[in-house]
């Protein structure tokens, strides 16, 4: 956890504005989104989006500007892995060409992959040591599959990191 810090300037700590923030979102409608969306962004929300998604895109965003982004060397991975996927390549792929991690950690430490399966929601953290699901620390991807489905799998295909076979 990290510890509270101090605003500038504003009143009250990060923690608490970004606790009212968060509280603040959650009481709008999506047309209200809509609006903060514009605002924040300077573009229109996608007409796709819904209140839901709009919610939680802008609770993250509020939450990165509150209390920092994610790492650069993070940023960096998820830019390599668009890129390669806009060609056609693999996430894995994308990350040995850029000097990523090795194909078998298909992830940088401090990702979260996010895997719906038979109506539920799963979220999985990597960490340097392996991945984290549900507050216990499994060695691999494919243990956390496993966990889930209770058969064997390719985690990181399970996770959508690779490319189908046959693709």
């Amino acid at each position: 956890m990290r510890p509270e810090r101090t605003a500038k300037r504003g009143g009250g700590s990060t923690a608490s504005r970004l606790a009212a923030e968060l509280e603040r979102l959650g009481g709008l409608d999506a047309a209200a989104l809509r609006l903060v969306w514009a605002e924040r962004t300077g573009a229109a929300a996608p007409a796709s989006a819904g209140g839901r998604l709009m919610r939680l895109a802008l609770a993250h965003a509020a939450q990165a500007e509150a209390l920092g982004g994610e790492p650069a060397r993070l940023a960096n991975a998820w830019r390599r892995i668009e890129t390669a996927r806009a060609s056609g390549a693999s996430a894995p792929a994308a990350l040995q060409a850029g000097g990523g991690t090795a194909p078998t950690q298909a992830t940088p430490a401090g990702a979260r992959l996010i895997k719906t399966w038979r109506g539920e929601t799963h979220e999985v953290l990597t960490t340097a040591d392996g991945v984290e699901w549900k507050g216990r620390r499994y060695a691999s991807l494919s243990a956390v599959a496993r966990a889930i489905t209770g058969t064997r799998r390719n985690g990181p295909a399970f996770f959508g990191l690779r490319e189908a076979a046959g693709r």
